[in-house]
């Protein structure tokens, strides 16, 4: 149990100043923009992996359904996660496989929300537009180019 705890104090030590940073992005762009996501925030647009928090909250709470619904790649970045974390402090080892296994997540999620902007957007959460988005706000007729090009 003390090799586990080492080794997650070890990447503590190692990687706190971007876990602050995170932090401190996190409630700043949530105390004035009220999102997390960038591409949200910029473009109003959903963008790949828009759910996958609530999708992870769902399946942790047993919300399956629900996780599948919000965002189906939760459940295998879910796995990936596990497998990633029961290697690295469990059994004190490089995780095999890691680089290829996020590529795969990437390449999926990529695929899904192209496929689920088709299916889906504006219409159903995740996939709808945001207004008061940035770009919305600077240029006038950013919407009005939404509209011609078919997005919205």
């Amino acid at each position: 149990m003390r090799k586990i705890g080492n080794r997650i104090w070890h990447d503590v030590e190692t990687y706190w100043s971007a876990v602050v940073a995170l932090a401190i992005y996190t409630i700043m762009v949530n105390l004035i923009f009220h999102h997390f996501c960038p591409m949200v925030i910029i473009s109003g647009l959903p963008c790949p992996g828009c759910g996958l928090t609530r999708s992870f909250i769902y399946l942790a709470s047993g919300r399956i359904q629900q996780s599948i619904y919000i965002n189906p790649m939760g459940i295998p970045i879910a796995g990936i996660l596990i497998y990633f974390f029961w290697n690295r402090y469990i059994l004190g080892r490089e995780a095999k496989w890691m680089m290829r296994l996020i590529s795969i997540a990437v390449v999926m999620l990529l695929v899904l929300y192209f496929w689920r902007m088709y299916v889906f957007f504006p219409n159903r959460v995740p996939y709808i537009y945001t207004e008061g988005n940035v770009l919305s706000q600077i240029f006038v007729f950013y919407e009005e180019i939404l509209h011609e090009a078919g997005i919205l």
